[in-house]
């Protein structure tokens, strides 16, 4: 997550950090090594309990510079919705 943030990839966009799950450390990591991430989107929903937000689950897979595997997680995010302008409808 400190790369992600460092990167500022989300713009703001996040509102709260809701859970890490299913985390399973593939292969080891060494000093130096070079680590680099692919995010997928796996669900989102509404909350009713925040008009502004949603809840996002993300699936985090981590490689090394072999490009090896070394961590599988679910990150569980709360994010802003995007507001619905009129060329979206159309």
């Amino acid at each position: 997550m400190g790369q992600w943030h460092s990167l500022n990839l989300t713009n703001g966009t996040v509102l709260a950090f809701a859970g890490l799950s299913n985390v399973s450390f593939k292969a080891p990591v060494y000093p130096r090594d070079q680590i680099h991430t692919s995010f997928e989107v796996s669900s989102k929903r509404e909350l009713a309990s925040r008009s502004n937000g949603g809840l996002v689950k993300m699936k985090l897979n981590a490689f090394n510079q072999r490009n090896e595997l070394v961590l599988e997680a679910e990150i569980i995010l709360i994010m802003k919705k995007r507001e619905i302008t009129k060329s979206r409808i159309e």
